[in-house]
């Protein structure tokens, strides 16, 4: 959770940071309320902030948070798959990759060949692998 909401962050923001002027505040506080609500030692599951909303008597707002995380992390990767593509073309114009990444949408003037590679690959390894690995494999790449 905590490497998703960092690539979240970092997602959104410009590289200069001026949208948030020290993430790891953030952290402290979420944490600090956190565990103001919910013992330490029962926050280790998957959705912590969640839990602690159910543990005071908002279902709903639990719900709203997964919700809002999944729609979140979806618009994360999406970003993240784009820039991928964009990276895949570089090379491929540069010569490190086939040809084939250098293909454009004639319309929209996306890379089509790394979008399609790209979300092949993904898919298949979301479908393969246990979700811990997948965890452990994003947080390698940041």
């Amino acid at each position: 959770m905590q490497m998703a909401s960092f690539l979240a962050i970092s997602g959104a923001c410009p590289p200069d940071g001026h949208c948030v002027p020290s993430p790891s505040s953030i952290y402290i506080v979420v944490a600090a309320v956190l565990t103001g609500i919910v013992p330490f030692r029962e926050l280790g599951g998957a959705a912590p902030i969640a839990f602690a909303a159910t543990r005071i008597g908002l279902p709903w707002f639990s719900l709203l948070i997964k919700v809002g995380s999944i729609a979140g992390l979806t618009s994360v990767m999406l970003v993240l798959l784009y820039g991928q593509s964009r990276i895949l073309m570089s090379m491929a114009r540069d010569g490190f990759l086939p040809e084939f990444f250098c293909t454009l949408d004639p319309v929209r003037a996306v890379p089509v060949g790394g979008t399609a590679v790209l979300g092949f690959v993904i898919a298949a390894l979301a479908a393969l692998l246990p979700i811990e690995l997948l965890g452990d494999l994003v947080s390698l790449g940041t």
